[in-house]
């Protein structure tokens, strides 16, 4: 390994060498593919096989609420010039804790890491090394794995955060916008852009991939597209909400922040102003509904569950309206189910609204860097299997 520039990296962890951050320096432009694992998958080296399901769901919420309150820009840094031009590699994604992992080979002889794919550094991680040069090798659209030396990442040896001691995770798979992540440095070889499409938690199949320039496919649908707001991270102007077709009325100022898309906490968290309208909304929603009686949660956290009798299915949708786009959250995506009860799934925060992993099932999202927006479009994700 060579390189000695000393450098302080927030989000940034490893073990194996205290590997933390990943940018690739690649060749032969066109795309490549990551499988992504879901973390409570037995594919996953991160499955927690000890954790009962209130477990599961007490470090899911914390995780949410983790993020919300560390809710900050990554400092810009650079880094040195490079020929950037990539083959077709594909790696996968899995999934633990709400956070999805991606597996690369990396050193000579090859050694697996797992890497979180996280396109916001929310969780008080931080790693202080040097950068390095090694060889990573990834799995290829020829089933064939592809070597590729030079490649540029964060060696840290001083490695701060809850995730800092997890020996299962060698790091964080870098996506933002800064100079140093992945994205930035392969540049126009994958036209600055990635893609996911996150399946449904109570899928069988809840594997998918991590898609680089070329390799992404539209399936059809209406494809809509929103401006990111001017800086590193992944914000969205966020101008409303509506509950089954209503826009909600809010006061002036609300969701001035922006939105952020994060690809790592579980539930959307909503600005309290917002959010007190939309329980209400709710509230006034299921009030007709003769066979439900509204009840506290019995994991303590949620602010709004029913218990019912009988069959229903009278859940109401919900719309995020962003910049010249809408994205519509069907109720698979925002009550969750729990034999006669169900539960919203959403916090209220103080000034914060990030848009969670459990909001975006079932849909497919493009990062196009290069013209700094964001497109979806509905799909079945769990058909997303094969690169």
């Amino acid at each position: 390994m060579t390189g000695n520039a000393v450098f302080l990296a927030p989000c940034l962890f490893c073990n194996l060498l205290a590997l933390s951050l990943l940018s690739c320096i690649l060749s032969n432009p066109t795309g490549f593919s990551l499988k992504l694992i879901y973390g409570d998958s037995l594919e996953s080296r991160l499955y927690m096989r000890k954790l009962n399901n209130l477990e599961r769901f007490q470090t899911d919420v914390e995780i949410s609420k983790s993020r919300a309150s560390n809710l900050k820009l990554i400092g810009k840094t650079s880094v040195g010039n490079g020929t950037l031009l990539p083959d077709i590699i594909r790696p996968s994604l899995t999934y633990r804790d709400r956070l999805y992992t991606v597996d690369i080979d990396f050193g000579t002889p090859p050694r697996k890491g797992t890497f979180i794919f996280d396109t916001e550094y929310l969780s008080r991680q931080s790693s202080k090394g040097v950068a390095s040069l090694e060889t990573f090798t990834f799995p290829s659209n020829t089933r064939a794995p592809k070597s590729i030396r030079d490649i540029v990442f964060g060696c840290g040896f001083d490695n701060q955060g809850s995730l800092g001691s997890d020996t299962s995770v060698s790091g964080i798979l870098g996506m933002d916008r800064s100079p140093v992540s992945l994205v930035s440095q392969l540049g126009v070889s994958i036209m600055r852009r990635f893609s996911y499409c996150l399946p449904a938690f109570d899928s069988r199949f809840r594997t998918s991939f991590l898609r680089f320039g070329n390799d992404i496919v539209i399936k059809g649908g209406h494809v809509q597209t929103t401006p990111f707001l001017r800086d590193t991270g992944y914000k969205l102007n966020l101008s409303g909400i509506s509950i089954d077709g209503r826009r909600l009325v809010l006061p002036p100022g609300t969701f001035s922040g922006g939105c952020v898309i994060d690809s790592g906490g579980t539930q959307s968290i909503i600005e309290q102003r917002a959010y007190t309208l939309l329980l209400n909304a709710f509230v006034v929603h299921f009030v007709r509904f003769r066979n439900l009686k509204r009840v506290a949660d019995t994991k303590g956290t949620r602010d709004l569950c029913y218990r019912y009798s009988g069959g229903f299915n009278g859940f109401p949708s919900m719309t995020f309206h962003f910049q010249g786009a809408n994205l519509e959250v069907p109720r698979t995506s925002l009550f969750k189910l729990e034999r006669s009860t169900f539960c919203l799934e959403m916090k209220g925060h103080p000034s914060k609204t990030i848009l969670g992993a459990y909001q975006q099932q079932n849909v497919r999202f493009i990062y196009d860097i290069g013209n700094s927006s964001l497109s979806f479009v509905r799909e079945d994700c769990s058909k997303d299997r094969r690169a």
